[in-house]
C-alpha cells in the first residue's frame, strides 16, 4: 500500500496557488478555495496566550519585529527539517541556539519514531471540500500508522489540532483507500 501511495503522489494534480495576503488554491475548471490556515485565522482568535504576549510588548512595532523574527526562525527550521528528511546534513552553526535547539528536537523525534516519509508538502485540493491546504509531512510511523505531521516551532495553540484535522479531511477525501490514522 505504501509504495502504491508513493507512486500516486508522484503524479500530483496541477494546483495554482495564490500567496499574496492569504493562501488560496485552485485547479483548472474549479473555484479558488482558501487554505485551512487562512480559514482558521479568519474565524478563530489566536487565544489568551497570544493576546497576553501582544499586550506585554512595548509597542506594536516591536511586536511586529518579534513576530517577524519568530516567523523567520520557523521558516528556517521548517526548511532544514525538510532537507534533513531528504538526507541532507544540516549545519546550524551559522544560526543561533534557538535554531539548533529545535533541530536537535526534530532529529531526536526522527530517531525515536523512525518515520517512513510518504510525502512532504503535498498540495491538496478537492472540489467537494470547502478548503485546501498543504500538510508538512505524511509519514508511516510504526505502531501509529499513516500520520499527518506539522512542524511547529512556537507555543502550541488549540488551532493546531483543528488545522491537522482539516488536512486529514482533505487527505481522506483524496485517498479514501489510504486514510490518515493519526495526526
Amino acid at each position: 500500500m505504501i509504495q502504491e501511495l508513493r507512486e500516486r503522489l508522484s503524479k500530483p494534480i496541477n494546483i495554482l496557488v495564490n500567496t499574496q495576503d492569504e493562501r488560496w488554491y485552485k485547479t483548472e475548471g474549479n473555484a479558488w478555495k482558501p487554505s485551512v490556515t487562512s480559514v482558521i485565522s479568519a474565524v478563530i482568535n489566536k487565544g489568551r496566550g497570544f493576546e497576553q504576549w501582544l499586550g506585554n510588548q512595548p509597542s506594536y512595532k516591536i511586536a511586529c519585529e518579534e513576530r517577524d523574527a519568530s516567523a523567520k526562525l520557523g521558516t528556517a527550521v521548517h526548511s532544514a527539517c525538510e532537507r534533513y528528511l531528504k538526507g541532507e546534513v544540516i549545519n546550524g552553526e551559522k544560526l543561533d541556539d534557538n535554531f539548533n535547539k529545535r533541530m536537535m528536537q526534530f532529529e531526536a523525534w526522527v530517531d525515536e519514531y523512525k518515520p517512513d516519509i510518504i510525502t512532504l508538502e503535498y498540495q491538496m485540493y478537492h472540489p467537494d471540500v470547502p478548503f485546501s491546504g498543504t500538510p508538512d509531512i505524511v509519514a508511516y510511523l510504526p505502531e501509529k500508522g499513516l500520520c499527518l505531521i506539522d512542524i511547529k516551532t512556537g507555543a502550541p495553540y488549540e488551532t493546531h489540532e483543528l488545522q491537522l484535522t482539516c488536512y486529514k479531511m482533505l487527505w481522506d477525501t483524496l485517498f479514501p483507500d489510504a486514510p490518515i490514522t493519526n495526526i
